[in-house]
């Protein structure tokens, strides 16, 4: 599932074959009139884009399918001007569509050999495509020419589960069943980061606004922070099993429930960067809003103090170098996954935790950063 960039369509990929988008406004889905009705329109009408789309008295059309995969969709993604959707499908198919035309797709890729997992569209610059799949390799295309890929990126050791586009369109990350992370420079195709911590499949991945940091979301239910400068984890929020639970006093049974977290399947950073708020969505049906620049965590020594998630990198990192490498305080990890911090920094950092039913959280979007969209299939689970 995914959200248009200015939050008026929802799309998602079914088992079927079929990808169903649904308008979220008032407006509904209205399409381009046929070429000849279009060249009698005056191009120096005020309207001309409204007039160029069926009627608005016409039979109202609150969502549409799209077909021509052959076999079960895996992703969708809206282009950021949101007049394309692209889509990839167990039959090796990359296919782009028009959210104006709403008829067959207007290209098809077949350049994967194996079913494709996902996809993504390069921010601001519409026009780069990214795709991973079961052939463990990334493949990047430019969807107003060339019918081959532009860059061919390998080197995971399983399939390629997610992919996203660095928010200055430099760098592609990609996330593997093979748990590791992995930055590649787009120009040169070379991998220039691999980030590993995960322990099972990471599903998702998103870049913190700044482009600094990079957040991975993982099959173990931990969602794990890097710092792209250096390369180093900065924390992990979630990923705890109920052995983190049972030396803490204070640890309530609303403190369990908030964060033995399930596999992490969707993420999405605040566009406000100054908010840090981080928001995950759990296949468990669990939406958590995290603040990683406000999380505490307890420092073990003589002074007691309290840190940022952001900041106790920072000051690690700092206290090394001063050290000749070896830092001089030591941080709580409660047989935690992350090097920095443990119990103390999630919890200091979980502003809020919402729980559906069964359905899965597939898809989360900041309208802002008080307002979040999220999305997922009713009573599936």
């Amino acid at each position: 599932m995914s959200f248009s960039e200015d939050l008026s369509m929802l799309v998602a990929a079914l088992g079927s074959g079929r990808i169903r988008v649904w308008a979220l406004g008032a407006e509904s889905l209205r399409q381009l009139l046929p070429p000849d009705e279009l060249e009698l329109l005056d191009m120096n009408d005020a309207r001309i884009k409204s007039k160029m789309l069926h009627d608005e008295n016409d039979k109202a059309h609150p969502s549409r399918d799209l077909i021509g995969h052959q076999s079960a969709v895996h992703g969708v993604a809206f282009s950021p001007d949101c007049q394309l959707i692209a889509s990839v499908s167990a039959d090796g198919s990359l296919r782009l569509w028009s959210t104006k035309i709403w008829g067959g797709a207007l290209s098809v890729w077949r350049d994967h050999v194996l079913p494709i997992w996902c996809v993504s569209w390069a921010p601001s610059y519409g026009h780069y495509i990214a795709t991973g799949g079961s052939d463990r390799t990334v493949r990047m295309y430019a969807c107003d020419h060339a019918p081959q890929p532009l860059r061919i990126f390998t080197g995971h050791k399983a399939d390629v589960t997610t992919v996203a586009f660095h928010p200055n369109v430099n760098y592609l990350a990609s996330g593997s069943a093979d748990r590791a992370v992995r930055l590649f420079d787009v120009r040169s195709g070379k991998c220039v980061r691999l980030y590993t911590g995960h322990k099972g499949s990471v599903q998702c991945l998103a870049f913190s606004p700044c482009g600094r940091y990079l957040a991975s979301g993982g099959w173990c239910g931990a969602t794990c922070l890097w710092d792209l400068g250096s390369g180093a984890q900065v924390g992990q929020l979630g990923g705890f099993s109920t052995n983190n639970f049972k030396s803490r006093v204070s640890a309530n049974a609303e403190d369990t429930s908030q964060l033995l977290t399930g596999p992490v399947v969707s993420l999405a950073f605040c566009p406000d960067s100054s908010s840090g708020r981080l928001a995950t969505g759990g296949l468990e049906g669990a939406l958590r809003v995290w603040n990683v620049g406000s999380g505490k965590v307890s420092q073990v020594g003589d002074n007691d103090g309290s840190l940022s998630l952001l900041g106790v990198h920072s000051a690690m990192s700092e206290e090394s170098r001063g050290s000749g490498g070896s830092a001089s305080c030591r941080w709580e990890t409660d047989q935690y996954y992350s090097m920095v911090g443990g119990y103390e920094v999630a919890r200091g950092c979980l502003l809020d935790a919402f729980f559906t039913r069964k359905s899965a959280v597939l898809a989360v979007q900041f309208a802002h950063p008080y307002l979040l969209l999220a999305a997922g299939p009713y009573n599936q689970i």
